[in-house]
């Protein structure tokens, strides 16, 4: 198949029949690509749509196979995340003849003898290729560019928070915030929950009685933090750690009935009470 003729008639017929950018949707494409050399004269440019586009790269690629800069712009249409890749269509087919070609020039290039860098430095010193004065300078440029503050990953740090210290003064912080002047504690959050007297009453009777936050939560359906709202606006006395755990240990202590008072007594010191009860010592 003659893909040149193929390509120059697409290109005739845009000429012959143009697309303006005012009425539709087009791109510019570079009839000479500019790997090989092409202008930037109007002569060299034409408006194609974006199936033109992808067809005309994808003709220039089976036109001069070795050319792996022409390959390397297809394969970016294929993978960039630009609105206008939206809008080529190209089938699974064409993806992978596209990502073979890609993948075996890339290993092509950069794998054994083809490196170029390999083929500069490998075996040799900067001393043996630039000379003793111009390696110095290659050395003395790094090392400057690489400490302290000219070190570029430092740079984009300092530009970073410079940009979002500007943006934070004019959006958020001070009279530009959205909630500069405005009170949002107690009953002008907008999470605030109005509960009901009756239903403090419980929650407080409940906490009294020993009860978790876990356990008022299932029993009445109230998230902890308006439960511990409503037990310090009714100033009941909130459990630390140490004591919460001394009630539990209580609760879960099975109580067993002494033969001789027929008291009722903790598991734990019913020895103790029996040994009282029957007049023994400690």
């Amino acid at each position: 198949m003659d893909y040149k003729k193929i390509y120059n008639n697409l290109i005739q017929k845009r000429r012959n029949f143009p697309i303006f950018k005012e009425k539709e949707y087009c791109e510019n494409h570079h009839i000479i690509p500019r790997c090989m050399d092409g202008s930037e004269n109007k002569n060299n440019l034409v408006n194609l749509s974006a199936r033109e586009h992808f067809i005309a790269h994808e003709l220039l690629c089976k036109i001069y196979p070795k050319n792996h800069s022409l390959l390397f712009s297809l394969w970016r249409m294929f993978n960039s995340n630009n609105k206008r890749t939206m809008l080529y269509q190209f089938s699974s087919k064409e993806y992978e003849k596209t990502k073979i070609k890609f993948s075996k020039m890339i290993s092509n290039i950069m794998t054994g003898k083809n490196n170029g860098f390999k083929k500069k430095y490998e075996g040799h010193t900067y001393e043996e290729i630039h000379g003793e004065e111009k390696s110095k300078e290659i050395k003395e440029k790094k090392s400057i560019s690489m400490s302290g503050e000219n070190n570029w990953q430092i740079k984009m740090k300092k530009e970073d928070l410079e940009s979002y210290e500007k943006w934070a003064n004019e959006t958020i912080r001070g009279e530009n915030s959205s909630l500069f002047g405005k009170n949002r504690s107690g009953k002008n959050n907008p999470r605030y929950i109005e509960i009901s007297n009756k239903i403090q009453l419980e929650i407080c009777k409940l906490y009294i009685e020993g009860k978790t936050f876990a356990e008022i939560t299932r029993l009445i359906g109230i998230k902890s933090k308006p439960i511990l709202r409503i037990l310090k606006e009714n100033k009941v006395h909130i459990r630390n750690a140490t004591e919460a755990a001394k009630r539990k240990k209580c609760s879960k202590q099975r109580k067993i009935e002494c033969t001789k008072c027929y008291k009722l007594i903790g598991s734990s010191r019913i020895k103790e009470h029996e040994r009282i009860c029957k007049g023994d010592k400690i």
